[in-house]
């Protein structure tokens, strides 16, 4: 009973004050029942100079404590100061929950709200230019509505089966937090509460951060709804901006980004140091142990700095240049490519090795099942291709076949070339293998045309048997080999005829002699 009196005097008392200074006097009354009403469940005090009475103090300080505190620093101060128990007090927690209730959608969600006002105040009680900035609120992804006969979203566990009769229907309970921002409107034109744009949404156990400016998601010039559901852990519309622009040149400015193996293997940084952007081989990552059984959690092993590591490429902004397989500075080089000796083993038990292959370029999949025939045997499609603007003055096909210049000689009997130079070739020595010679010219069953036939053979046909004509050169071009091999054998053809002529001129010079030798005896 005088507790109730405590209570009626109390709200009275805050209504004389409340009409005094223009504040709804239900609250206070509440708060008062609050305090003597269940004084253990949740004690509301106040504190301001000497005032002894504690519901006076709230007039002048306006902070309010709930839990174990005497004196509140904050306008709302949530204190627990009992010993966290499985059965007993929780530590200090606020909790915002809405119901929802109709005939139709009787597990419809209910959002909660935070909202954040500014104002500027012309006067007492006179506020005038004042705006939400922000808020925060609760969302769910399919409302809390119920699905029905969906076996992909029954198998994922994330869901509530509320009728034992019928197990296909569940309440979609996969929800978070969405997170509103403010437009700069106009001066005399102040965003409310329900002019506010998502900027951020955390549900699902994904976070999505940004706000998607596309007519799908537009309500009007100002404002555009968030993300239906992010795609990712992390998912970002727009850009990440890491580290800091302008200023000194400090390591700890530079924007950095540490990539996990998720497994004891290599981590790796991404880094922005100043003129260049770097990726390092950042160490190992390895398990921390117990020392009586498996691995107790994921820890670091003397971690390295997120500087530390060495460089296995570097990309060069201002002239457009990158290298692969250290951190020498592209400068002069579009794309570098470097291989180094690398160690395997430990430092006392060295293994150097090296790459064989500094660069290789190749098509993988063309084994695929299914894949048509044609692609599967094609070898004649461009591996690399290059030249000045868009004009190709050198390609590397699948089959090997290189081509240098403008041109490809493809026509005649030299279309299964391998190398075709639409220019000149400058080098100090050629080497052409053949499978046979002219050696045969020697062998005692050669049929060596007599001159007199080779002469009939030029006056009717105009060039050398055996040797092709100008229109052939012209049309086919010439095989060096091959040309060697026919000009040889013309060489070893007149080379039989001048030792056969030679032995003809030794005979006629021994029977002049002979003659000459009659003559003189007479």
């Amino acid at each position: 009973m005088e507790t109730a009196q405590r209570s009626t005097l109390n709200a009275q008392r805050s209504t004389l004050f409340l009409k005094k200074h223009k504040i709804t006097a239900f609250f206070i009354a509440l708060i008062g029942s609050v305090m003597f009403v269940a004084p253990i469940a949740a004690q509301i005090q106040w504190n301001y100079l000497a005032i002894p009475d504690p519901f006076e103090r709230a007039y002048f300080t306006g902070r309010v404590a709930v839990g174990g505190v005497q004196d509140p620093v904050t306008m709302l101060h949530v204190h627990s100061a009992r010993p966290v128990v499985s059965n007993g007090f929780a530590p200090a927690h606020l909790r915002l929950q809405t119901e929802s209730f109709n005939e139709y959608t009787p597990t419809a969600f209910g959002s909660s709200q935070i909202q954040f006002f500014s104002a500027r105040y012309n006067g007492p009680g006179n506020a005038t230019n004042q705006w939400c900035a922000g808020l925060i609120a609760s969302i769910a992804n399919g409302g809390g509505k119920m699905v029905f006969n969906n076996p992909d979203w029954l198998s994922t566990g994330q869901f509530i089966n509320t009728d034992p009769f019928n197990p296909n229907e569940v309440l979609d309970t996969r929800g978070g937090l969405a997170f509103y921002s403010s437009a700069q409107l106009s001066p005399s034109f102040l965003p409310s509460e329900s002019m506010q744009s998502e900027v951020m949404r955390i549900v699902n156990r994904k976070i999505g951060i940004g706000i998607r400016t596309d007519n799908i998601h537009k309500v009007d010039n100002s404002r555009w709804l968030g993300f239906d559901e992010p795609q990712a852990r992390l998912h970002v519309v727009d850009h990440i901006a890491v580290g800091v622009a302008g200023g000194e040149s400090n390591p700890a400015l530079q924007g950095r980004i540490t990539l996990f193996p998720g497994s004891d293997g290599i981590w790796y940084h991404i880094r922005n140091t100043d003129s260049y952007l770097d990726i390092l081989d950042g160490g190992a990552f390895e398990p921390i142990h117990s020392s009586t059984g498996p691995p107790l959690g994921r820890g670091i092993v003397n971690p390295p700095a997120p500087n530390s590591g060495s460089e296995i490429a570097r990309f060069l902004g201002w002239c457009k240049s990158m290298t692969i397989g250290s951190g020498k500075t592209p400068v002069g080089y579009t794309l570098l490519i470097t291989s180094k000796p690398f160690n395997i083993g430990s430092i006392s038990t060295p293994n150097w090795g090296i790459q064989d292959i500094s660069l290789r370029i190749q098509r993988i999949g063309t084994d695929t099942a299914g894949l048509p025939e044609n692609l599967k045997n094609d070898r004649n499609y461009k591996l690399i291709s290059a030249g000045h603007e868009s004009e190709e003055t050198f390609i590397v096909y699948g089959s090997g076949k290189t081509k240098i210049g403008n041109e490809v000689i493809t026509t005649g009997v030299h279309n299964n070339w391998k190398l075709s130079v639409d220019g000149k070739i400058n080098c100090k020595e050629v080497v052409v293998t053949l499978e046979n010679w002219a050696d045969d010219v020697f062998l005692p069953s050669y049929n060596l045309r007599a001159l007199s036939e080779t002469e009939e053979y030029i006056n009717m046909n105009g060039h050398l048997p055996d040797v092709p004509t100008e229109n052939q050169v012209a049309m086919d071009g010439i095989a060096v080999g091959e040309m060697q091999k026919i000009l040889l054998r013309k060489v070893e053809e007149l080379t039989l005829h001048l030792i056969a002529i030679d032995k003809e001129n030794a005979a006629l010079k021994q029977q002049l002699q002979i003659i000459h030798q009659q003559l003189n005896e007479r």
